[in-house]
């Protein structure tokens, strides 16, 4: 497992900014050090069908009663087999976009490439202006990881997105994907890669146990849930958290390498299974069933984050405003003693507020619709921790139905909500939303599991907590059953 290399896509986009530190040959181009603008530029546009995954199964016959349901609802469908897996998709659709189905939760796509881009890539020095076309693909091998940095976004889309400067270690792959676009990935070892993520998911200044839980759970999401995030494409996971936060060489990497020794090849079970253990930044009190929010699967629990037990039905829109108003004790429920509980006091219990006429924007910019002036927004149903799984928005002139946690999330503002475990007053102006959590809130809370750590639990306990009757175990992969290439 530790020599298994992983292509992790750490840009895709148009145009990137890099900086070279010395001078460092590009393919069959050598670029002097500065700062340069690395773009592709199409000189063809693609044919590409996008197809929203509805469906997965080890069989293609498996699929057959979904492929006919979403048939007699009048959509197209599709099958591709990637990695092992058969997926169904429905479509087509232009872009990739899932809130053009709002009706189901999914998220995924899979391309039907009728014809890729042509593109050329060209450097463009930012100091002089002069310009150099390179290869349309070629690997980049710093001698050291600083001498080549990236100007990279962090949480792209989200409401905390920034930019950052960030160096990778391993080979770097420049290349034109299908779509046109320009794709930088980096090809590294999967223990390197998890301790680059541990120290981006979390801060290495918490407990080691925390960040042991959180190694773990890294390793399970790798070896479960990678192969659907990015179906057809020439890389297995982005660095982002549409997959897992990868931001590179961190200045505290050699206390995570220290923890992933200290797990290396440990996954948890269930059943003789690896378990898909999904993680979010603050649960709120109460985690969230995995096949509420992902779909179905064989493991999905929902527990108190707290200590004892608490067993109010917060699917009930009565109790779960009492809830919210009168929270019992949790562990994320964390006041700012550290940096990382900071996280805790600010989303623990949210507050926003949204103006009618900005929901109306909102809602048109993003799906086309125009339900009017939004009079009413109400849940029509919530998971057990409270997140609201199905929502509907009254207009003046429509009525708009919304399936998914984080569609629902899309849907109220022009990033995202911090989660969907909110209710909703309307005060005569605007939408006031008392919410809880960052996060869909499936799986381990990591304030949560930082704030245990705190108190003495070590990480097999607080993976027990997030992942009841589950078990640590060794894992030894078969190359045909992993989920990376």
């Amino acid at each position: 497992m530790a020599t298994e290399k992983l292509k992790v896509c750490i840009f895709k986009g148009d145009k990137v900014k890099i900086e070279l530190r010395k001078p460092i040959k590009f393919g069959n181009q050598k670029l002097r050090a500065g700062v340069w603008e690395v773009r592709s530029e199409i000189l063809s546009s693609p044919h590409i069908d996008y197809f929203l995954v509805v469906g997965e199964a080890a069989e293609k016959d498996r699929l057959a009663s979904t492929i006919k349901e979403f048939e007699s609802r009048g959509y197209s469908s599709s099958v591709i087999k990637y990695k092992g897996i058969w997926f169904a998709g429905i479509g087509p659709f232009r872009v990739p976009d899932s809130l053009q189905i709002l009706s189901h939760h999914s998220v995924y796509f899979f391309p039907e490439v009728k014809r890729p881009a042509i593109a050329k890539v060209i450097a463009r020095n930012i100091s002089d202006g002069r310009t150099v076309q390179l290869a349309q693909h070629f690997y980049v091998s710093p001698g050291e990881p600083f001498d080549l940095i990236i100007y990279n976004k962090v949480g792209r889309g989200f409401h905390f997105e920034f930019e950052e400067r960030q160096s990778y270690e391993g080979e770097i792959e420049f290349t034109i994907g299908y779509d046109g676009k320009l794709l930088l990935i980096n090809h590294i070892e999967l223990e390197r890669y998890l301790a680059s993520v541990i120290s981006s998911e979390m801060l290495v200044s918490l407990p080691m146990e925390a960040l042991k839980a959180q190694a773990v759970v890294a390793r399970n999401w790798l070896l479960t849930a990678a192969i659907k995030h990015h179906i057809g494409e020439p890389f297995d996971v982005c660095n982002d958290d549409h997959c897992q936060e990868y931001r590179g060489i961190r200045d505290e990497n050699n206390i995570a390498r220290k923890v992933i020794d200290e797990t290396r090849g440990e996954a948890l079970y269930y059943k003789g299974k690896l378990v898909d253990t999904r993680f979010a930044k603050v649960c709120g009190g109460v985690t969230e069933e995995f096949n509420n929010v992902w779909g179905e699967t064989f493991y999905s629990c929902s527990i108190f984050d707290g200590p004892g037990t608490y067993n109010m039905d917060l699917q009930k829109e009565d109790n779960f405003r009492l809830w919210i108003e009168q929270p019992p004790p949790a562990y994320c429920n964390t006041q700012g003693d550290t940096e990382y509980f900071e996280y805790g006091r600010k989303y623990f219990r949210w507050y926003e507020t949204i103006d009618p006429y900005a929901l109306r924007e909102i809602i048109n910019n993003k799906t086309g619709i125009d339900i009017g002036y939004p009079v009413q927004v109400n849940p029509l149903r919530r998971g057990r921790s409270g997140r609201i799984l199905q929502l509907q928005i009254k207009g003046e002139k429509g009525t708009l139905d919304v399936t998914g946690e984080l569609k629902i999330r899309a849907i109220l503002s022009p990033t995202y909500l911090p989660s969907s475990a909110f209710y909703v007053k309307y005060n005569g102006q605007q939408f006031i939303l008392r919410g809880a959590g960052w996060g869909h809130g499936v799986g381990m809370c990591q304030v949560g599991a930082a704030k245990l750590a705190s108190i003495g639990w070590n990480y097999r306990q607080i993976l027990l907590h997030y992942y009841p009757n589950t078990e640590v175990r060794q894992i030894h992969v078969k190359k045909e059953e992993r989920c990376v290439s």
